[in-house]
């Protein structure tokens, strides 16, 4: 913007920026494309006194420049004592700047004041400010400058926008910082005053032109207009616009005469003037460069001079010929360090074989000395010095397939080796061959209890004393690629100490742990789990790589009750190599060394005296002026904290510390006959094969889709969330809103409804008295279901069902604007808004759900059913041929993907399952059942699982019979360990936690496991009684009957008749008639 010329008082237009010296840091003087700025100085002589104090200057500025400059234009004196210096570009102003202050300190003016044009000024001002928006009215500023001051921040000032309208503050403040540094700062760090976190936003500057409504021109306002004339905005006349008398289709610009308005942002000189600014602050804003401090003025590299379109052209041949210099020398010295490395490699190859020759030639006895011949090198001379050093030590080590056990909880540099086993590979230079080895700690108690090689097979084994344990037998066992398991090895740990860990190559490998075949090994290896006394402790991680090749050949196996107290078991990369095996790591606190004491406070509540709390506490509470009101957030958080202090006090006054548990128990030999007794014998019949398909979602610690994010909300905020939970659950019900066969979360209904009416329809269907058909069912994943509920789409439906407006009004603020934030070891993220789904962990969540997904089953055909429970969903239905029952259940899928899609839920095809219920299972059919879904085929499955239950295509529920088994397995094994640990353990106790932890397990989904044949309820007997001959410790020979006389418990099949029948009255009094017909035809079968 050109100055203003005359006896204009530029003060006006400008900004003071220094005073006689240099300008400070931070307060930057810029000019616009002609470099203007403005000075003034206190006059002593008349005008023509101030002519000569403008001349003199002007020498001064040529005389005194040392620099390369452009060449200058200065403007008299005015009245006022202001001239104007005009400079050809923007270096040349900066220059001037810098240097103009002490030329005129030296011509005698040392009062003189710099200003720099307005339009610049505000560029900069516009960079130290921020805005942050949504603050509560009761934070007042002054909290928020301690908050930033707290946290470094230099802010100049803090102030709250008002409502002109209303004349009301609103909930934005305006933040004015010392420099951008701070600004840009606070905008990347946000907000933080106490708990509470808001997000900040820069202040953005106005590219808008300015523009005078008399005189219709640009770059000032009607304030400082010098024509007063008005002009009119249609016409161009000399009158306002409202008594403009031109007609409508003449309209002529007084600015650059085009056929529009002069207001019209379509106008040439507006957009001229737009750009101009636009470039303006393109060339003088920080924002889009990131600084970490601000430039002092005299720093030219803060405002380079915009290259012109030759030195641009010059700069990009420039570096097209130094990129292709630089390729050219990058494939020189790639191709001489492949040479140099390939010559490096061939000379190592020959010493190594030089080595090897004469290590194959010498006598392993140590009588036989080693030899160093002149013609050695000095690095073979070393090799054979020490190789020497260790005959010398008689100890071999090996280095190939070592296992290493460190039963300690911190990493040790000083391992004492105190047993190993001859490796081959130091009797068979050059051949395939592996070895074992154990390291312990020197300051862990051990001894070598075994060490010998049977079939091939190399066993080392010692036994570390603990504390809680007394003692724990740690083994390595290697096994060659072409010799079998001797699978007589581990019956013989096992019995050296029950206590046991067993690690080594076992070179066996295991389909479902993490390989791609099941070798001879693998199969004997599954053998020993199956047995039950050892336990897998290693996930499906691969073990060994070279090349491309992955499989797990390492295995870490471990007893009860060790399995249960390891930890942190992790394999890591190889080292030193990019192939081999891979280390594996475990932690086990087996007390060798002390656990560090729990900050938690532990209270021993059975020796609290309550009559002496309660005094205390009342001592305390009357402390409490009565008198005084709580109005404020700060009042009440000083009366939360003395409520706190005052249950404290209470506390530790009249409740002792609880003592720190014995865990170093003592069993008798009887006991512990009885422990191994059981361990031989009573569990060889534990399963632990697992389906294939785990192996497909199986999850990992490193990877972010193995976590699903669980909400940590306020506990009083649940108390509200529930309390509305009641009243929308009663609305719900009383105007029946949601669907009849959605069992999920709603009271009188569970999973077995849609259970028992799957089954049902399907063995009607399939093995009916009728016409024999086919029937299948689809079984949905939706990806993250409740993550993925659309808020709009939410409210919409619930403004449908015409809530009441407090209802609503609660649901909007629980749904919008929510905040959250990830914590990843004591690691928090910056807060993030959730636009989509419900908070997983608060009670009302659930229930939006299934109000959302209300209306999902509308578009299905009737010929297809549905069962619902939350986001679990599936649609069966039957037909004569395998030709119609794929397109009934091709139209019914494509109904529910289309609602899906348009309520912004996306299925997941991969995790769908689909199983074809058929009297043939075995036969192929021509047209073989197949749905399509999102370009995915789905086929059919032997078996899948649904809400609980394994269904298989069959309907002979063995599936079900052999998981129930597997995943018993656990909780029969603590039975076991906790009938072990007790002292003297109570019938009665042990009981109780076989019916929680055991019996339902067993008993779950009872209603459609009764109608089979007797041999499933033979196999669930089977479980029940080891169950609780392990919960009392009886032996195996101990008859049935006498277990269910001594412990009042009925047999399984008894007492699943006895809950059938209490479920058919529980059906009938909640008028579920659908439930009750089902139930009653299971009965009547019986």
């Amino acid at each position: 913007m050109s100055p203003k010329k005359g006896g204009t008082n530029l003060s006006k237009q400008g900004q003071i920026i220094g005073n006689g010296g240099n300008v400070n840091q931070g307060q930057t003087a810029v000019a616009d494309v002609r470099g203007t700025m403005a000075m003034s100085h206190s006059p002593r002589t008349k005008a023509s006194a101030g002519t000569k104090a403008s001349l003199g200057t002007k020498a001064g500025l040529k005389k005194q420049s040392n620099f390369s400059i452009a060449p200058l234009i200065l403007e008299g004196l005015s009245r006022s004592g202001n001239f104007t210096i005009y400079a050809a570009d923007v270096s040349s102003f900066n220059h001037l700047l810098n240097e103009l202050t002490p030329i005129l300190a030296t011509n005698g003016q040392a009062t003189a004041k710099i200003y720099v044009p307005r339009s610049i000024q505000r560029i900069k001002d516009t960079e130290k400010v921020a805005f942050v928006k949504n603050v509560d009215i009761e934070i007042l500023e002054g909290r928020i400058t301690e908050a930033l001051k707290d946290v470094g921040l230099d802010a100049i000032d803090v102030v709250r926008l008002v409502n002109k309208i209303k004349n009301v503050l609103i909930r934005t403040i305006k933040i004015t910082f010392s420099d951008p540094h701070n600004r840009n700062t606070f905008v990347h760090t946000g907000l933080q005053v106490d708990s509470m976190h808001f997000t900040a936003e820069a202040a953005n500057h106005n590219t808008k032109p300015v523009q005078c409504y008399i005189c219709m021109k640009y770059n000032h306002v009607a304030k400082y207009c010098k024509t007063k004339q008005q002009i009119c905005a249609r016409c161009g006349e000399n009158h306002r616009i409202e008594q403009c008398t031109a007609a409508s289709d003449v309209v002529k610009c007084c600015n650059c005469k085009g056929s529009h308005i002069a207001t019209s942002n379509e106008c040439a000189t507006y957009k001229e003037q737009e750009k101009r600014i636009n470039n303006l602050v393109n060339q003088y804003s920080s924002s889009n460069t990131l600084t970490t401090l601000t430039a002092a003025i005299h720093d030219l590299n803060e405002f380079p001079s915009l290259p012109n379109f030759l030195q641009r052209q010059q700069e990009h041949i420039h570096n097209e010929v130094f990129d292709e210099i630089i390729n050219v020398l990058s494939s020189k010295m790639e191709k001489i360090i492949g040479e140099t490395t390939s010559l490096l490699f061939q000379t190592l190859l020959k010493k190594f074989k030089k080595i090897e020759t004469f290590i194959e030639t010498h006598d392993n006895n140590v009588k036989g000395a080693l030899t160093i011949s002149d013609s050695d090198s000095e690095e073979e001379s070393q090799v054979v010095k020490h190789i020497r050093n260790k005959q010398k030590q008689k100890v071999t080590i090996t280095k190939s397939n070592t296992s290493t056990t460190d039963t300690s909880n911190k990493p040790t540099t000083t391992p004492n080796v105190i047993s190993s086993k001859p490796s081959r590979k130091a009797k068979e230079v050059g051949k395939p061959g592996g070895g074992v080895l154990l390291a312990v700690k020197q300051h862990i108690k051990c001894s070598e209890i075994l060490n010998k090689t049977v079939g091939k097979n190399e066993i080392i084994a010692v036994e570390i004393a603990t504390r809680s344990l007394k003692s724990v037998l740690i083994s390595s066992i290697y096994v060659p690629p072409t010799a079998k398991i001797q699978i007589n090895i581990f019956n013989e740990l096992y019995n050296l100490n029950n206590n046991c860990i067993i690690v080594g190559d076992l070179n066996a490998t295991l389909y479902n742990m993490g390989s791609t075949k099941t070798n001879a090994r693998g199969r004997q290896l599954q053998e020993v789990i199956n047995e039950g006394y050892l336990n897998c402790i290693n996930d499906v991680s691969t073990t060994f790589e070279k090349n491309d090749y992955e499989v797990k050949i390492d295995w870490i196996l471990a007893s009860q009750p060790l399995h249960s107290l390891i930890s942190n078991v992790e394999t890591h990369p190889t080292i030193g190599t990019l192939s081999g095996h891979k280390p594996s790591t475990f932690d086990i606190p087996i007390g060798t060394e002390p656990k560090p004491a729990s900050p938690r406070l532990s209270l021993n509540f059975k020796a609290v005296h309550w009559p002496k709390f309660k005094n205390k506490l009342n001592e305390q509470l009357m402390l409490w002026n009565k008198h005084r009101s709580i109005n404020s957030e700060s009042d009440i958080e000083e009366y939360t904290s003395f409520i706190t202090n005052s249950i404290t006090i209470a506390t530790q006054e009249s409740i002792p510390t609880s003592e720190q548990l014995n865990k170093n128990i003592k069993l008798s030999e009887a006991t512990k006959h009885l422990i191994q007794l059981k361990h031989k014998t009573y569990r060889k019949w534990k399963k632990t094969g697992e389906d294939s398909k785990k192996q497909e979602y199986c999850r990992y610690k490193q990877h972010p889709s193995s976590y699903r994010p669980i909400s940590l909300l306020s506990c009083l905020g649940k108390l509200l969330e529930k309390i509305m939970k009641q009243r929308l659950m009663i609305i719900l019900e009383r105007r029946n809103i949601l669907p009849e066969h959605q069992a999920g979360f709603r009271p009188k209904k569970s999973t077995l409804n849609n259970i028992i009416r799957l089954t049902e329809y399907a063995k009607h269907h399939v093995y009916g008295t009728d016409r024999r058909r086919h029937a299948a069912v689809i079984l949905f994943d939706i990806k993250a279901a409740f993550d993925s509920v659309w808020h709009d789409g939410l409210i919409y439906k619930l403004n449908e069902l015409r809530f009441p407006q407090y209802v609503m009004n609660y649901l909007m603020s629980f749904l919008q604007n929510r905040v959250a934030v990830i914590e990843t070891e004591n690691n928090i993220s910056k807060p993030f808004n959730l636009n989509s789904g419900t908070p997983q962990g608060s009670p009302l969540s659930p229930l939006l759900y299934i109000i959302y997904t209300a209306d999902s089953m509308n578009g299905i055909p009737d010929h297809t059913e549905h069962g619902l429970f939350a986001d679990d969903t599936a649609l069966w239905t039957s037909s004569n041929t395998t030709t119609s029952l794929n397109n009934r259940l091709q139209e019914s899928v494509d109904a529910f993907e289309s609602w899906c899609k348009s309520w912004k839920l996306k299925l997941q095809p991969t995790k769908t399952e689909l199983i074809h219920f058929t009297v043939h299972p075995r036969r192929s059919f021509k047209n073989p059942i197949n749905v399509k879904i999102e370009d995915t085929i789905v086929t059919p499955s032997d078996s899948t699982r649904y809400l609980g239950i394994i269904i298989d295509k069959r309907l002979n529920w063995r599936s079900h019979i052999h998981h129930i088994e597997s995943k018993i397995a656990g909780h029969i094994s603590l039975l076991r360990f906790l009938n072990k640990t007790a002292y003297e353990s109570n019938d009665k106790i042990m009981l109780n936690i076989f019916k929680s932890i055991a019996r339902t397990m067993i008993i779950y989904g009872y209603p459609i496991l009764l109608t089979p044949n007797d041999k499933i309820w033979e196999r669930l007997q089977i479980i029940q009684n080891k169950a609780i001959r392990a919960a009392l410790g009886l032996p195996i020979y101990t008859s049935v009957d006498y277990i269910h006389r001594i412990t009042n418990i009925p047999k399984i099949k008894e007492y699943a008749v006895t809950l059938l029948q209490r479920y058919i009255q529980t059906a009938i009094c909640n008028n579920d008639i659908t439930l009750t017909n089902h139930l009653q035809s299971i009965y009547n079968k019986l």
